[in-house]
């Protein structure tokens, strides 16, 4: 009597033009996060972590990428001296919405720059992946550097954007000084213009969380 065919336990070996599946993409990268505020930085660790990648709280000799709001902070200045890879939020956030690893050379804080092709389309990219991103500007003139640098810092931190002049995308004017007649002409620009104190900036940092606007509001 013949013995019954057993099936091979051996998976078949994935080959090369096979998806990799969205939940590995990112299974080779070890990251820690440094300058951002939550809830913004609990919603960027949990997009790397559904695409495989490992988090840690601070950084080890098996770390492979710093993921870092701005420069010059304590990880920053680590990880930069330990010749390690220091890149934006946008590499995250890019990959997520495009489900698939994106090269992170184009995202670098401090390091190779992009040809003139790569930034046309990191733009484009910026205009999608940023459209729920709160986007301000402020005077720069009428601040303190230093009362400036913290503003920035904060609004990056949580997920802001700062813009350098008054464009259509911004939202809010943060402003140290009282309702002036400028502020009228910029409204005839963009309606959608909101003029806050810098106290809310730093009332969501001591508070830690998103505060309505409106009580900072600067009016005539």
């Amino acid at each position: 009597m013949k013995s019954p065919v057993q099936q091979s336990s051996v998976k078949p070996r994935p080959r090369a033009s096979d998806p990799i599946p969205f939940s590995r993409i990112m299974e080779d990268v070890v990251f820690v996060l440094s300058g951002f505020q939550n809830p913004f930085r609990a919603e960027l660790r949990d997009k790397a972590l559904a695409m495989g990648a490992r988090y840690k709280p601070d950084w080890t000799a098996d770390s492979t990428h710093l993921i870092c709001a701005f420069a010059n902070t304590p990880k920053y200045s680590q990880v930069k001296a330990a010749g390690g890879l220091i890149v934006r939020k946008e590499w995250v956030i890019d990959c997520h919405k495009r489900k698939q690893k994106i090269t992170y050379k184009r995202y670098l804080i401090d390091g190779v720059e992009s040809s003139e092709e790569e930034e046309e389309e990191e733009e484009e990219e910026e205009k999608s992946s940023t459209a729920g991103e709160q986007r301000h500007y402020d005077e720069r003139n009428k601040f303190a550097e230093e009362q400036r640098r913290l503003l920035q810092r904060y609004i990056i931190a949580f997920n802001g954007i700062m813009e350098d002049y008054m464009n259509e995308k911004v939202q809010f004017v943060i402003t140290s000084q009282g309702w002036d007649d400028t502020f009228e002409d910029a409204l005839m620009e963009n309606e959608n213009l909101s003029f806050v104190k810098p106290s809310w900036i730093f009332a969501i940092n001591d508070r830690q969380k998103m505060l309505p606007y409106q009580p900072y509001t600067v009016v005539p």
